[in-house]
């Protein structure tokens, strides 16, 4: 045997070859020896290629928990469960119509991700979906709607046919991850269509999104955690009265808008400079900031008044005690460049509060929430960073007024962005 991967194969005396260490798809896909045979004076050779297959090795579509397991302790607040993949949840990454899919971007996906994991952390298993839901067919975004009423729906109490026809409709679906109460012990979802990552000249813009969309998933378990005890708590008013607590729009339930939004894009900034140190995150932070000051601005010229406050609830936009009311709609758009920037100004005030609006703020919130339910959003702002929300909003609003050279002025650099720890 000869050629040019001839030391990689193994040729037995019965004329077997055999890989000498399994072979990676992503480190090398094609093998290519010559095999050659020879008796007395005649010999004959053949060429072979062997074409390696990508296999998914991250995928894993089957639920954790195919009914809801029982609650191991309570209090007049909280369910407490305990999940048998806490000691380590994984990330399962499903991709579909490989062959619509660019094969750069379903390695990326998953280093990110797996990156994400090891340096920020994780709570909870994520099944992310991967596809172009562009150009795949019906079949097979059909079957991505299948997996996910199959992992979800046992727990949700839905018909999973109903489940199947509910889904919203494929062509313009959005990247998106989340946790909800009812889906907690299959842990979180992450949907990530290939048109989330083509159509931008920067490539730092789909991996800040991908990072945004794996801290929803870390944000909204986190908040279910209670680290004293390693276990997960639910609200009680959230499993017994959701029809009639987590459906109002006149108070918060779980986090403002603007927390959640602003949060992850917060985050998404830093853990993509963190990242790929080339990804300029100031500079898309910039554009944040000039998007938030066209909502302002387009806002004062109808004489309309935009405060953070206005983007406070779940569900729909809530306009300031001070706005004139004349009908001027609010971008909901605010909540992800008003709430980014407003976490950019808050740690302009200290950098000690890096870490505390990338972790601290979720890891009090079970309990604060716990000690004062419905109100630990509040409460652990208010605690954590020594002031009220009122004075935030009053000072943040002020801070959004002022001329955008000031306003860039507090912004980190991305040499900052990249050695600001979480951890320290």
């Amino acid at each position: 045997m000869s050629g040019t991967d001839a030391t990689a194969i193994s040729l037995s005396s019965g004329g077997l070859l055999a890989f000498k260490v399994a072979p990676d798809y992503e480190t090398k896909n094609s093998y290519s020896v010559t095999v050659t045979v020879t008796a007395a004076s005649q010999s004959v050779s053949k060429a072979i290629t062997i074409a390696i297959t990508n296999v998914n090795e991250f995928a894993c579509k089957q639920p954790s928990y195919t009914s809801k397991p029982t609650a191991v302790n309570s209090d007049s607040n909280h369910r407490y469960y305990e999940y048998f993949w806490q000691s380590s949840p994984e990330i399962c990454v499903n991709l579909y119509h490989t062959s619509l899919l660019d094969d750069s971007w379903e390695t990326r996906t998953v280093q990110i991700l797996e990156w994400a994991k090891t340096n920020l952390g994780l709570l909870v298993p994520i099944n992310a979906f991967v596809m172009d839901q562009k150009n795949g067919s019906t079949s097979e975004l059909t079957q991505i709607n299948n997996d996910v009423c199959t992992i979800w729906d046992p727990l949700e109490g839905r018909n999973q046919t109903n489940c199947v026809n509910n889904q919203d409709a494929w062509g313009n679906r959005s990247a998106a991850a989340g946790v909800g109460h009812k889906g907690l012990p299959n842990g979180g979802d992450l949907f990530w269509p290939q048109n989330a990552w083509t159509g931008h000249d920067d490539i730092g813009v789909p991996i800040r999104i991908l990072m945004h969309e794996f801290y929803h998933v870390y944000q909204n378990s986190m908040k279910f955690y209670f680290e004293a005890t390693s276990r997960f708590g639910i609200p009680v008013r959230w499993e017994d009265q959701e029809s009639t607590y987590l459906h109002h729009d006149n108070f918060v339930t779980v986090f403002p808008n603007w927390i959640e939004e602003g949060g992850a894009d917060f985050a998404g900034f830093a853990m993509a400079t963190k990242y790929d140190n080339s990804v300029d995150a100031r500079g898309q932070l910039i554009e944040h900031l000039d998007e938030a000051r066209n909502v302002i601005t387009t806002a004062a010229n109808n004489g309309d008044t935009v405060s953070l406050k206005d983007y406070e609830y779940q569900g729909a936009l809530y306009e300031s005690s001070s706005n004139p009311n004349n009908g001027i709609g609010r971008q909901k758009d605010f909540q992800y460049s008003g709430g980014s920037m407003a976490l950019a100004y808050l740690w302009s005030l200290d950098n000690a509060n890096f870490k505390k609006i990338v972790v601290d703020y979720y890891k009090i919130y079970a309990e604060q929430d716990n000690l004062d339910p419905g109100n630990g959003w509040k409460n652990a702002f208010e605690s954590l960073f020594g002031m009220t929300l009122a004075k935030f909003y009053t000072d943040f609003d002020a801070f959004m007024r002022q001329s955008r050279s000031s306003q860039i002025a507090i912004l980190k650099t991305n040499a900052e962005m990249q050695s600001a720890s979480w951890t320290d």
